[in-house]
């Protein structure tokens, strides 16, 4: 997952979406948090919207609450 943005050339914000989808496992909280750090260490703002609850919940969890809007 982590290899499919195209980090540098994105806008300054960046809309990540999850609706429609569901967070299942560390390994996925893991690659959501990489793909937001890459983001962040060249200064852009990124936004996860449309997570469920449950989702949520295991970001939290493993300490990535942060990265949900």
């Amino acid at each position: 997952m982590v290899e499919f943005f195209n980090y540098a050339e994105d806008p300054e914000k960046v809309i990540i979406d999850f609706h429609h989808t569901h967070v299942w496992d560390r390994a996925a909280v893991t690659a959501i948090s990489q793909v937001v750090t890459r983001y962040k260490k060249l200064d852009k703002h990124v936004v996860i919207v449309g997570m469920n609850q449950e989702s949520q919940s295991l970001m939290s969890q493993v300490g990535s609450e942060e990265f949900v809007n």
